[in-house]
């Protein structure tokens, strides 16, 4: 019967997306468990449930850990006293190792240093771990006027420093040893909250939404956009890709042979007008609905709307290239460029070319719109450096022309252009020096767009859970490394050389 739940349980985890540390966490908080018993130190429920089945003791973990390496791992005074109880009751119990080969052994290295320097710091977490709850104040749900938590106020605000504070205050430390720490961070209020109708944003969707770019830096916020990517975001993003280029060259391949049907039966009458099939909804569906209805009616525009169609749809796979770190800044570089630089120089750009269209137009003595539209081709063309000075000097007020030529061209094409070509230029800078900051915004964009649209039940599925389950709540479950634990380590052992040499 044992054997059957633990092949039942080794089957749940390979359809699991999650990490063993994540299933391990999970295991020691299910109730009547040894595991549950090893977290809370509960001696007398350990040696309950080895009294109803002493097997118990050899049970494995999802990392392949026994209950004699958690009491080690967690490396309290009052888990090393269980330790020992379970040595002294259970000898065997000092040689068993994890079957992990990546893994190494608590009982090893604390039988052997016979300390628990490993764990110096950890009786604060075990206060933190046994007043969860009470850690849980109502101030932390205190909302204010505008519907904001502490926590998603500085999201909103884009404050770090606050932000950084209050995720941290709020993480639940399960063990540590050495350098290394399994903890926990609590994901309400800073996820999106799927299992609640009408939930408040969570503090992602504000910083997302905010375009806060120093704040998705955080190392949680990037652990948890990771978590999501690996889990399911991915695999919905190449599979929409896939899809959509699908689509882009049957689009393609469709318009090119309506192309050439239309052209073959040009002059055969309005009865033998082809209609185009019924093209797959997607972004720019209104405009082929509008093609149609242009073919229909024998309308020529159609193959205008077509054509702005097809830039469209080519356009979106820029939501694709914007994904990756190679090509994302370069795709928000095009996009601060032209809605910021060759905006602003187009609304300059156009003051200067009405004035000189005009004075050109009464220099040459032109009449009517055509004319007028004639000088505005001329200067548009004269910025482009595509002019014709014969043109300037066949006319009465010839001096006046060529000089007001020389001095658009030194304002416009010297002066104007070159600005713009500056103004991109410290464009390109900016985004280049941000980009780690804009890709991975960028990602959480798209991550955040991908769960919008997964119902409840398909977020809920184990192969896209990203979270750990704790108590019915949700966390998010990291593994950190106090760098400079090595660092005092080495100065420690400097110290010591210093004073080995100065005896001898």
């Amino acid at each position: 019967m044992a054997r059957a739940k633990e092949l039942e349980t080794e089957a749940l985890d390979e359809r699991s997306n999650q990490s063993a540390v994540e299933r391990q966490t999970e295991a020691s908080h299910k109730s009547g468990t040894i595991w549950e018993a090893v977290r809370k130190a509960d001696q007398a429920a350990l040696e309950r449930l080895l009294d109803a089945d002493s097997n118990s003791i050899n049970a494995r973990g999802p990392v392949g850990e026994c209950p004699i390496h958690m009491l080690f791992l967690y490396g309290t005074e009052a888990h090393l006293n269980m330790a020992q109880y379970l040595i002294t009751r259970f000898p065997e119990t000092i040689v068993q190792s994890y079957n992990q080969p990546e893994r190494w052994m608590e009982v090893h290295a604390a039988t052997t240093s016979k300390t628990n320097d490993g764990n110096d710091d950890v009786g604060d977490r075990d206060k933190v771990v046994t007043s969860e709850k009470e850690k849980e104040s109502p101030l932390w749900k205190r909302l204010n006027k505008d519907g904001f938590t502490p926590l998603t106020l500085a999201a909103k605000l884009g404050l770090s420093d606050m932000f950084s504070f209050l995720l941290d205050e709020r993480k639940n430390v399960q063990w540590r040893y050495g350098p290394v720490s399994c903890v926990l961070y609590p994901l309400d209020e800073v996820d999106l909250e799927f299992q609640q109708e009408d939930a408040p944003p969570g503090a992602l969707e504000l910083i997302v939404q905010s375009a806060h770019a120093e704040l998705i830096m955080h190392p949680r916020l990037i652990d948890l956009v990771d978590r999501k990517w690996e889990r399911f975001a991915r695999r919905y993003f190449f599979r929409r890709f896939l899809v959509t280029l699908a689509y882009l060259f049957v689009f393609l391949l469709t318009t090119i042979l309506d192309q050439t049907r239309i052209e073959r039966i040009k002059h055969e009458g309005d009865e033998n007008v082809v209609i185009s099939v019924e093209y797959p909804a997607c972004l720019f569906c209104a405009g082929i609905i509008i093609v149609n209805i242009f073919r229909l009616l024998n309308i020529q525009a159609q193959t205008t709307v077509l054509a702005l169609v097809s830039i469209i749809g080519w356009g979106y796979m820029l939501f694709f290239v914007m994904a990756f770190q190679l090509t994302g800044p370069f795709v928000v570089m095009i996009y601060e460029m032209l809605f910021h630089d060759v905006l602003r120089f187009c609304i300059i750009y156009m003051v200067f070319l009405i004035g000189f269209s005009q004075a050109f137009f009464v220099l040459f003595n032109n009449n009517g719109f055509g004319g007028f539209f004639m000088s505005v081709k001329q200067c548009f063309l004269g910025m482009l450096g595509d002019f014709d000075i014969d043109h300037y000097t066949g006319t009465t007020f010839q001096y006046a022309s060529v000089s007001l030529l020389v001095i658009y061209v030194i304002v416009v094409t010297i002066l104007l252009l070159n600005l713009l070509i500056a103004m991109m230029g410290d464009t390109y800078g900016n985004v280049i020096e941000g980009a780690t900051h804009i890709w991975h915004l960028e990602r959480a964009r798209i991550v955040f767009a991908i769960e919008n649209e997964m119902s409840t039940d398909e977020r809920m599925l184990d192969e896209n859970k990203y979270w750990t389950n704790v108590d019915g709540k949700r966390y998010l479950q990291v593994e950190e490394v106090d760098k400079d634990y090595f660092r005092v380590n080495n100065n420690d052992n400097t110290d010591d050389d210093d004073d080995k040499k100065r005896r001898t």
